[in-house]
């Protein structure tokens, strides 16, 4: 009991248990008196009554049901309430409700209020009740995760299949093909730094983290840098950047960026293999260190199907693909990515235009986008990716 002092305490109040003991007895819930007082103080109207008396009588003085059904509804398209009669939005509804026996709208009112209360039985109305109630509720969730979807989350999951793979088909549409390149990749990117994909520098300071260089580069690379105009602090800053005291601009860096990928594209032979040793690359026609800012020749088997996420409506599936099948860049791909409906082009592609051909830095970025949608992606490294790709 409710505030007794003995026992478990209870969870309801006084008057709850006292309501609650009227529902037991199948009471407590009726049809208002005053509703049911003015319905009948309406249908005592002459016009009424005569109405009534026509519908109920109809029947036995040869009136078929078309008839009958008409003399329900008379005048309701005009003005329902003048004829006491049953508006066409509710004509029919609800089968269970013995309108058709009387016709009237007064009727109809107390008829549904009866069965909106279980018509006597407490029990469906509470039955309904709790309907009604888990309905408004799971609606209201639906509906304001709707809501929210469309600001907060935005497109962040474009598709089911996006859902179930963690947004990886925003990447790519053929899930093993990219594992089986990203395996032969071995280390040569570092999810970690995503936002430098694409670029000499990126290339640069992950071979030297991989070769346990604390201060520049491998000889070889350090040389052919320095053909090309790079100095010995400009080398020190491009590989290893914690071991330079520099801060340079950003067209500063940019230009010895520049300077970094002409340099890359006369690295082949054994200072190459000697670079992708450290790396653990072991993708097939790499000819060239520069070759590792292309993604054609990175990913050789699953280019054809890399993606970008996009909401814009010459999408498909929330995603467009990057490059035609003749190995250019999708015309539609720059138009999606600064669509401000689609998710926008990630910032420096304009700058890394400028440091490598610029349709290599637009696929670069577009790919960096798939990647960075992927959650959790900047906490692993790429052969654990690629081993979950491959299942």
């Amino acid at each position: 009991m409710a505030g007794s002092g003995f026992g478990q305490p209870g969870t309801y109040t006084p008057l709850q248990l006292i309501a609650g003991a009227g529902l037991l007895q199948n009471q407590g819930i009726s049809v208002p008196t005053a509703l049911t007082t003015a319905v009948s103080s309406y249908n005592s109207l002459a016009f009424v009554q005569d109405l009534m008396s026509t519908i109920s009588q109809g029947p036995a003085f040869g009136l078929n049901a078309g008839v009958i059904s008409s003399l329900k509804t008379l005048g309701n398209a005009t003005c329902p309430a003048l004829g006491a009669s049953i508006p066409t939005a509710y004509a029919g509804v609800n089968p269970l409700i013995p309108v058709t026996e009387t016709g009237g709208f007064g009727n109809l009112i107390t008829n549904n209020a009866a069965l909106y209360l279980g018509d006597g039985e407490v029990d469906r109305f509470c039955q309904a009740y709790q309907i009604v109630v888990g309905y408004r509720g799971t609606a209201n969730e639906l509906i304001q995760s709707a809501v929210n979807a469309t600001t907060f989350l935005g497109p962040t999951f474009t598709s089911m299949n996006d859902l179930i793979t963690g947004q990886f088909t925003g990447v790519n549409l053929a899930l093993k093909c990219l594992g089986r390149d990203l395996a032969q990749l071995g280390n040569a990117v570092n999810l970690a730094k995503l936002d430098d994909f694409g670029t000499p520098a990126a290339v640069l300071q992950q071979l030297s983290d991989e070769a346990k260089i604390t201060s520049g580069t491998l000889s070889c690379v350090a040389l052919t840098l320095a053909e090309y105009g790079l100095t010995e602090s400009d080398i020190v800053l491009l590989c290893t950047p914690d071991a330079s005291t520099r801060t340079p601009s950003t067209n500063e860096f940019n230009a010895i960026q520049k300077k970094a990928y002409q340099a890359m594209t006369a690295i082949n032979a054994d200072c190459l293999s000697y670079v992708l040793d450290v790396l653990g690359v072991v993708t097939p026609n790499i000819s060239t260190m520069a070759d590792l800012l292309d993604l054609k020749k990175i990913l050789p088997e699953s280019w054809i199907s890399t993606t970008v996420p996009s909401t814009a409506p010459n999408s498909t599936s929330g995603v467009i693909l990057l490059f035609n099948p003749d190995g250019s860049v999708n015309p539609l791909i720059q138009s999606a990515l600064n669509d401000s409906v689609a998710i926008t082009l990630p910032a420096g592609c304009d700058e890394l235009a400028k440091i490598i051909p610029p349709d290599q830095a637009v696929s670069s970025k577009a790919f960096q986008l798939g990647l960075q949608n992927v959650g959790g992606i900047s906490t692993t490294t790429l052969p654990k990716l690629a081993t979950a790709l491959l299942g």
